[in-house]
């Protein structure tokens, strides 16, 4: 059973100081860390990204600039490697090789910028060189498995201690009551574990900062076979880029990749819009990423945000589940 009280799960070192609530909280310790030695203006960080990325250092009066994005079968950026910045901000898109250019970062590290890499969607990756390079790293591993909330970080706080997050319970109740509901659990009602999910979100949005993961998410992260998510997802991946390819927008999938999602770039929002309401109709729940920050400028990473629609591709699913999604598509 996922929904577990707080109190029936035995600490067993879940108050690690490297395994925090949530991204946000992670970025947060880190640049708590770097404040602690000196002072921070500004942020060098992709446009293409969501609010969660950018508020731990617009918190802390940090400013974020940011430098283009363009999603395509070469994903490329546009960046200024003389910009006189604190941190760049680098970050990987779904598990695809879509990281900003070495080079370019050797030359921000170079000059003394702090490297941060929020390695969330490249965590399963193979051959992973910005990891020599990195000053701070930290994943949000509760994107990747069944986790009520979690992520690590590279650094442990230097003595800060963590706090027990007062509202996770509810989010771990609304996953089971999800569950129990997709089971066919009648006395389930829907409105009730969304309204739980809403107000985690909610929470989490304005409380992040010191919390540790909860001690139920710590216990099954111990339990996670990486190895096998990284197997089944390569494996789900690669059904849709055969049966797709010819179709849709794919980036390339090569060996060393693990796709968090399958992104599809379509023309418009309209376009992406149409393809998510007719997959819906079949019972296929697929995400966009991301709503545009108020932060990012209107003009920046158009493509990607009026465009992507994310493809699942989870070691919850299988060959046949792959094989639906794409004729799903096919038959638009």
């Amino acid at each position: 059973e996922l929904w577990l009280r707080a109190d029936t799960v035995k600490a067993g070192g879940w108050q690690d100081p490297h395994f925090v609530l949530s991204g946000r909280t992670a970025i947060d310790r880190i640049l708590q860390d770097i404040l602690a030695r000196r002072k921070l203006r500004s942020v060098y960080m992709p446009a293409y990204s969501c609010a969660s990325m950018s508020d731990p250092f617009i918190r802390r009066g940090i400013s974020p600039v940011y430098y283009e994005v363009y999603p395509a079968a070469s994903w490329t950026y546009e960046i200024d490697p003389e910009r006189n910045v604190d941190i760049l901000y680098v970050n990987n898109y779904f598990g695809y090789d879509t990281t900003l250019d070495t080079r370019v970062i050797r030359r921000f590290k170079d000059r003394g910028t702090i490297i941060l890499y929020d390695r969330t969607h490249s965590w399963l990756r193979e051959e992973d060189p910005v990891l020599d390079l990195a000053d701070y790293v930290f994943v949000s591993l509760r994107k990747w498995t069944a986790l009520v909330t979690g992520a690590w970080v590279s650094v442990a706080g230097d003595g800060r201690s963590l706090k027990d997050c007062p509202y996770w319970e509810e989010k771990a109740w609304a996953m089971d009551a999800k569950r129990r509901y997709l089971e066919g659990d009648s006395s389930v009602v829907k409105p009730e574990f969304l309204s739980a999910f809403s107000a985690f979100n909610t929470h989490l949005s304005a409380d992040y900062q010191d919390y540790a993961i909860d001690p139920l998410s710590y216990v099954l992260w111990q339990q996670t076979d990486s190895a096998a998510i990284r197997s089944r997802r390569r494996a789900n991946a690669a059904i849709l880029h055969e049966t797709l390819a010819s179709r849709l927008n794919l980036l390339p999938l090569r060996p060393s990749d693990c796709p968090l999602f399958v992104p599809v770039f379509f023309d418009s929002a309209e376009e992406r819009d149409a393809m998510r309401r007719h997959l819906t109709a079949q019972q296929i729940y697929c995400p966009v990423h991301w709503p545009k920050p108020a932060s990012v400028p209107e003009r920046m990473a158009v493509t990607a945000f009026k465009g992507e629609l994310s493809l699942i591709c989870d070691q919850r699913y299988g060959p046949e589940d792959m094989y639906r999604i794409a004729e799903t598509i096919k038959n638009k």
